[in-house]
């Protein structure tokens, strides 16, 4: 007998469904004589009752043996017929008014089942096993009226092409196994608490996929062998239960998974694609997939496919959370866990890279033919122009594209669109400029284009709602561009260090529209003077650096509501050297310890902001400030704490 499933389920779903039985009165088996060629089994330690009848040779004689016997007890443990090549049925009333609690079939001939045979048990039967025999019909309506039925195993049969709809609240578990089944009827199909469906080997030509989705509480999915392949369509296994994670798709001849043909598994789900043809991990295919599985304890079993562990799995051997949730072995038996990430890194990142050469011009049209790149790099060099169609073959590859330190006089922005996957742009020290066009890029997320002759940014049709940096330093900016700043509502960094923004920065100077803004570099801009709200849009936790400029003085009405915000968090006003006089105008600072810490910086005497005194500035500055704050001029910052003694105890 094929016990793999009998003593497999019961561990896996942890289903203990023999209630307590209490001893018998009498002997629950018959006289054994008249119940031959059956036999009944008695366990005393457990009360459990078997039925044989596997040396029955007509049905007739198992319907005696329950219908002209008197038994002692109706509701019995086992039937069990096994090895037998005789009985093809289990006719009309075969069993009586005897029930059971579990019903094997393994190895024998019988060909029909009567729905009476089962619903004999309604109220008892749990587990029903039918292996290895010729079975062509199966009465699957009477398994609404079976309500205790947990687990349905109907394998190596005749039964199929079609499968009515199974109706049950109980079953737990559906096993239809090496059958000769090629559809389930969908319509109408109802198991609400069902965990485990397996249907293995069997000619599918039309996959439930709509019905998968309904079966919100599944554990477990078994399909090897069905015939799925040589491609997964997408949307062909769409799941819709948080408790997946069993997935068996071996022996389908599988090559090709489309984007979306597994869906909604969850963190902690295997999927078992063993002894298929899948040639190549498909980054378009198998990266969702991977992504969900390496947030748990999932993993992807690819053993025995002729996986071609090239440069097209760079994006999962470079991925370390990716690629430990992987298993398997490459077509010359290395095992993907033994691939080297620097191998793969060295030679499979499609990098191109032109550096330290005063001979090549140009980038002239098509010099690159059909070859894409992932990283196009041009530093220090004598190249003035690059053509468009260099990077358009790698539109749908290229992700980072450097111009550092050579004399471009221009460059192709307007291709921008085309390049889905870019998400670093360098273009930095060449004499483009005056004007930077418009740019817009669904992908981009770091734009750096300092240490040029620009002066503006045409704001007019900008769009890169993805950027997360925007470098503009060394530029000689006459405008600030407030217009785009306005769209970045992911902008976390903005650096214009050293864009002769000063001396003054007006009202409105800048405006940020982004909470996840964390820093703001305006060191060596020559400001002296902040309008109020020059500076506006920071978040609590926003770096705002003003190092090396020249301002004298903290005013409240400019500083202030800065600060203010840069307190409630982690955030810091960085201030270092600037001529600041630390006098009675930064008293609003000094005596708000909530806001001082959150200001880095020294007096121009070299005081340490930190180490001001708060009761010299109260006694001090108590008249001036108390009147108004601003006014009350400037005087040493106080550092002997006996002065700072002494000033305590007059104010005492």
């Amino acid at each position: 007998m094929n016990t793999y499933w009998l003593f497999l389920l019961p561990i896996v779903y942890g289903v203990s469904r023999e209630a307590p039985r209490e001893a018998p009165k009498q002997a629950p088996c018959p006289n054994p004589d008249r119940i031959h060629p059956c036999t009944c089994q008695y366990d005393e330690d457990t009360n459990v009752v078997n039925v044989d009848c596997s040396d029955a040779t007509t049905s007739s004689e198992i319907f005696a043996a329950f219908n002209d016997v008197s038994w002692p007890f109706n509701r019995l443990t086992e039937f069990k017929l096994y090895d037998n090549t005789a009985v093809e049925e289990l006719p009309d009333g075969v069993f009586g008014e005897v029930s059971f609690e579990r019903m094997y079939l393994e190895d024998c001939a019988v060909v029909t089942v009567h729905p009476t045979a089962l619903l004999s048990s309604n109220e008892s039967l749990y587990d029903l096993g039918i292996f290895s025999c010729p079975l062509e019909e199966f009465p699957f309506h009477v398994l609404p009226q079976l309500n205790r039925l947990e687990l349905l195993m109907i394998d190596t049969t005749s039964i199929g092409p079609d499968v009515p709809p199974i109706q049950s609240e109980t079953l737990q578990s559906i096993v239809l196994t090496r059958n000769q089944i090629s559809r389930l009827n969908e319509t109408g199909w109802s198991t609400p608490n069902l965990r485990q469906l397996s249907l293995a080997s069997n000619p599918f030509s039309e996959f439930p996929s709509e019905l998968l989705k309904r079966f919100t509480n599944l554990e477990e999915f078994s399909c090897e062998g069905c015939r799925l392949g040589p491609s997964l369509s997408s949307g062909l296994l769409e799941f819709n239960s948080e408790a997946m994670w069993l997935l068996w798709l071996d022996y389908n001849n599988i090559n090709h998974l489309d984007v979306g043909a597994i869906a909604g598994i969850s963190p902690n789900t295997i999927i078992a694609l063993v002894d298929n043809d899948i040639v190549d991990l498909t980054e378009e295919s198998f990266r969702p997939i991977m992504e969900v599985l390496s947030r748990g304890s999932g993993f992807l079993v690819v053993d025995h496919n002729p996986i071609e562990c090239g440069c097209s799995m760079a994006w999962l051997v470079l991925n370390e959370d990716l690629w430990r949730s992987v298993s398997g072995t490459c077509d010359d038996g290395k095992d993907i866990q033994d691939l080297d990430p620097h191998f793969f890194q060295d030679f499979c990142k499609g990098h191109f890279k032109l550096c330290n050469n005063t001979s090549v011009l140009e980038l002239p049209e098509g010099v690159f033919g059909e070859v894409t790149f992932e990283v196009i790099e041009v530093c220090d060099c004598a190249v003035v122009a690059l053509h468009p169609s260099a990077i358009v073959p790698s539109a749908d590859t290229l992700e980072y594209l450097t111009v550092r330190a050579c004399p471009f006089e221009d460059f192709p922005f307007h291709v921008l669109p085309e390049l889905i996957r870019l998400k670093n742009l360098f273009v930095v020290g060449t004499r483009i400029g005056p004007v930077v066009p418009p740019l817009q890029s669904m992908s981009l997320e770091d734009l750096h284009v300092g240490f040029n002759l620009i002066s503006a940014l045409n704001e007019t049709g900008w769009s890169t709602p993805n950027l997360k940096a925007l470098r503009l330093n060394a530029n000689h900016l006459l405008e600030t561009p407030l217009g785009i700043l306005e769209g970045l509502k992911n902008l976390e960094e903005f650096h214009c260090h050293s864009c002769s923004l000063g001396p003054d920065l007006s009202y409105g100077f800048l405006k940020f529209h982004s909470q996840a803004l964390s820093s703001v570099i305006l060191y060596n801009n020559n400001i002296v003077h902040l309008e109020m709200a020059a500076i506006t849009g920071l978040t609590p936790n926003t770096i705002l650096n003003l190092t090396i400029n020249s301002i004298v003085e903290l005013t409240e009405e400019s500083f202030r509501p800065m600060v203010e915000v840069l307190s409630d968090g982690n955030g810091l006003l960085i201030l270092e050297d600037n001529p600041i006089e630390c006098g009675c105008s930064m008293a609003w600072l000094v005596l708000n310890e909530d806001l001082r810490r959150s200001v880095s910086g020294h007096c121009d005497d070299g005081t340490d902001i930190q180490d001001l005194d708060p009761l010299f500035f109260e006694e001090l500055c108590e008249e001036s400030y108390g009147q108004g704050g601003s006014s009350g001029g400037n005087f040493p910052a106080p550092k002997s704490l006996e002065r700072t003694e002494e000033a305590r105890m007059r104010k005492l």
